[in-house]
């Protein structure tokens, strides 16, 4: 066995490994709640959440605030409860999937990284897709839960905006970041499919969110436990947009 060989086979048995300690975990910690999943076996019920982004039938507001609270429920688990540590590094939309109720299940994790207790900061080669990669983990190499932030702030644009991150025409990161400052108007942002059928409070809360996950400075981003917890308010909130907002902004395009 050639050394490359030989590196690829312990990479490949610690991910076994870790995925093992993963589904142990969540089987004691969930107790049987299906909402939250860790899967390395696509079933046929299953279906990649990519494939609702910029489709042809929109989901709807309530069906997008969930996928985005079970899945950042699952990052806050891998970094604030697993023992280790678990980065999940590549985070994206095609690593979601959904089963026939829209839960969760978080697939792949050929390139999670395991972080012994206090090890804050993990330098490791860059892997991935560089639309959903921490821009200072591209740099300098560092990993940290921050740069989990940072995917999960893409793929929570991509779930209001209801356009995919990369196509050969647009980089949805580029197209956003003038329009998520102060003093934008949302509707410039917002899935146009929807409507008024969403909350106007609860789309400013998460690009907002979205925002903080996505800056150029690690310590504006929150942790995966406090977006956990600012996205929970949003099912509560009225779900009817301003239709003359809607019109004016229209109008206005």
């Amino acid at each position: 066995m050639s050394l490359g060989e030989a590196t690829k086979a312990r990479e490949h048995h610690s991910c076994t490994v870790l995925r093992m300690k993963l589904r142990r975990k969540l089987a004691s910690t969930l107790k049987g709640n299906t909402d939250i999943c860790v899967t390395t076996k696509i079933l046929l019920v299953n279906s990649s959440f990519v494939g609702c982004v910029g489709g042809t039938l929109p989901l709807p507001w309530s069906t997008r605030m969930k996928i985005a609270l079970d899945a950042a429920k699952i990052l806050a688990f891998l970094h604030e409860e697993a023992e280790p540590q678990v980065l999940y590094r590549n985070f994206k939309t095609s690593k979601i999937l959904l089963d026939a109720d829209y839960n969760v299940k978080l697939t792949s994790f050929g390139v999670a990284k395991s972080v012994p207790e206090g090890d804050d900061t993990h330098f490791t080669n860059v892997k991935g897709t560089i639309t959903y990669i921490d821009p200072e983990h591209t740099t300098t190499g560092k990993l940290t839960v921050k740069s989990d932030v940072y995917g999960f702030g893409a793929v929570l644009l991509e779930i209001v905006t209801g356009r995919r991150a990369i196509t050969v025409k647009q980089n949805l990161l580029q197209w956003a970041r003038p329009h998520l400052g102060e003093g934008t108007s949302l509707y410039e942002l917002m899935d146009s499919r929807l409507g008024n059928q969403f909350s106007e409070k609860g789309a400013e809360i998460a690009l907002q969110l979205a925002a903080r996950c996505l800056s150029l400075n690690r310590k504006v981003h929150p942790r995966m436990t406090e977006v956990v917890e600012v996205l929970k308010t949003i099912p509560d909130l009225p779900h009817m947009a301003s239709t003359s907002s809607i019109q004016n902004e229209t109008g206005k395009r």
